[in-house]
């Protein structure tokens, strides 16, 4: 349907075009060129995209139309946001902002206030991020855009989290959830509920996170929206195999899997479905039931170069197998699981965090090996 729309939307562009390029009007040939990089920039065509708004930005700029070479620029900026391009975004981004600065465009600066915010928040400088977001904020509270008041407040509540800051996380997507919820927005409002049900996950307050994530559920299943549905139904499962909850578990598990075969998307998704099966099926002592979940999930995982989660399913079935005294099959699921992280110990070397992890891994693994060969 939306490829069905973009073709449309280009027909009735080219000749449009036509039309305005045989009567030399400038202005217009340069709206159709932006329209062309949004088009392009959707259908993930980015060179294409970037082309046609750079065009555009040099008849805006030609003919001293700045405040529309301002959105080019922050076309741009978005474009190249879509390919984790974030230091040209970033320049981008504040070339538009002086502009809207320099014409006094609050509400456009607004808009550039929060691009620049979302790159540092990328960019993991969350202080940058949060003062950008207070500048936005206070325009958008001073034009009564309510949508874009609550957004705010969410990537505020977003900033906040990344920095263990939790209470006001939690506040902050209260006064967005509020805000969605009284403007009508309740699709926007499912994703407050989901923060705020991840943060109860966290603080392992169960009861009331299986309460937000009902009604993201009631949200998503209204809408038919089935690839958030399916996140769904997996955190419920997560929430209630943590509370050996397992047939309640098992059965949110089997309905997210069963979107995970109908969406393309979602597949490779469906391997940390059935790993979470696996580790139930071992819980409950049922070995055999447990490899064939293990096995599924390790072939979907393989098949998408997913290899660190393939680690972790190489370990479970290493346990499985050493349970079961078959040493060998330990051995290798241990060794595969081994290189694996030795392979990622090159890759986290600048990341401390994550090589200290990798590191401790490995070392584990060289013990579990030694113990199993030693049996």
């Amino acid at each position: 349907m939306e490829q069905r729309y973009f073709e449309d939307a280009i027909t009735l562009f080219q000749k449009a075009l036509q039309v305005w390029d045989a009567n030399g009007y400038a202005h217009g040939i340069a709206i159709i060129h932006q329209e062309f990089g949004i088009i392009a920039r959707h259908q993930q065509r980015f060179e294409e995209a970037i082309a046609h708004c750079q065009r555009a930005l040099e008849m805006f700029e030609l003919n001293a139309v700045r405040t529309s070479a301002a959105g080019i620029y922050q076309l741009l900026g978005n474009i190249e946001t879509s390919q984790e391009h974030f230091e040209e975004a970033d320049i981008y981004y504040q070339k538009a902002l002086q502009i809207y600065e320099a014409y006094g465009d609050e509400y456009g600066a607004a808009d550039g206030y929060t691009a620049i915010g979302n790159i540092a928040a990328k960019k993991y400088k969350p202080e940058e991020a949060s003062a950008y977001y207070r500048k936005a904020l206070r325009v958008f509270e001073q034009f009564q855009d309510f949508y874009k008041v609550a957004v705010t407040h969410h990537n505020l509540g977003a900033v906040a989290q990344e920095q263990q800051r939790i209470e006001e996380a939690i506040a902050y997507y209260q006064n967005a959830l509020q805000t969605f919820e009284m403007i009508g927005d309740h699709y926007s409002a499912a994703r407050e509920y989901s923060q705020l049900g991840e943060i109860a996950q966290t603080k392992q307050q169960f009861e009331e996170a299986i309460d937000f994530y009902q009604k993201v559920l009631s949200i998503c299943e209204a809408s038919g929206d089935r690839y958030n549905t399916f996140g769904i139904y997996y955190r419920l499962g997560s929430i209630t195999q943590k509370q050996h909850r397992f047939e309640e578990a098992i059965g949110f598990y089997q309905q997210a899997l069963k979107i995970c075969e109908d969406i393309e998307e979602a597949k490779p998704f469906s391997a940390h479905i059935l790993h979470c099966l696996g580790v139930i099926a071992h819980e409950k002592h049922r070995s055999e039931e447990a490899i064939s979940y293990y096995q599924e999930a390790l072939n979907i995982y393989q098949e998408s170069q997913n290899l660190h989660s393939a680690a972790g399913t190489h370990h479970n079935l290493g346990v499985v197998a050493q349970e079961q005294q078959h040493i060998d099959k330990a051995i290798a699921h241990y060794a595969k699981a081994l290189m694996i992280y030795i392979a990622f110990l090159d890759r986290m070397r600048y990341t401390h965090e994550g090589y200290n992890v990798c590191q401790s891994r490995v070392l584990a693994y060289l013990t579990r090996i030694g113990t199993a060969i030693s049996v």
